[in-house]
């Protein structure tokens, strides 16, 4: 599972990732409900065990991107507002509420009851949790993540015309 993060901002991350490529856009719904699901499953297990959210995969429960969420509130607030934005973007699509919704909505219930509320201008980068993304197509000194997928996202556009219709 992956974070694909084209901003700094969850809503401006979001609305990018949708614009340029919404196949990839439907799957982060997806991908980021399992990954806040798994979030939850160590932060509050009497809560995941009782609601029916993401199965909690065992060779994924400690992976980069779960330790990443449970380090700082930050980090988990900001994939809720990612993936929000997101299944919005989605609903303006097509009219109709992603498989994932359900499963969100639960995750959003969980998160409200930690009294944080949303946090949309702190961001905690993840460089160090992710291995280097993409970097067979990157540019060796590309430090920033976020530049990294964006960067990524266009040349797989440019190397295939018809990329947005697979």
């Amino acid at each position: 599972m992956n974070i694909f993060a084209t901003h700094e901002d969850p809503i401006a991350s979001a609305r990018w990732l949708w614009e340029l490529d919404p196949a990839r856009g439907k799957k982060m719904i997806v991908e980021s409900c399992q990954l806040l699901s798994m979030a939850i499953a160590r932060l509050d297990s009497k809560y995941y065990e009782t609601n029916n959210l993401y199965k909690a995969l065992k060779s994924q429960i400690n992976g980069r991107f779960v330790n990443w969420l449970c380090e700082e509130n930050e980090n988990f607030y900001w994939l809720v507002d990612y993936t929000s934005m997101l299944l919005l973007l989605y609903r303006r699509k097509t009219n109709k509420e992603h498989g994932s919704s359900g499963y969100f909505k639960r995750i959003r219930d969980w998160a409200g009851r930690q009294g944080i509320g949303d946090i949309r201008t702190s961001f905690v980068h993840y460089a160090q949790a992710k291995s280097k993304p993409h970097y067979s197509v990157l540019p060796e000194d590309c430090a920033d993540v976020c530049k990294a997928y964006r960067i990524y996202l266009k040349r797989q556009v440019l190397k295939n015309p018809n990329y947005w219709e697979e």
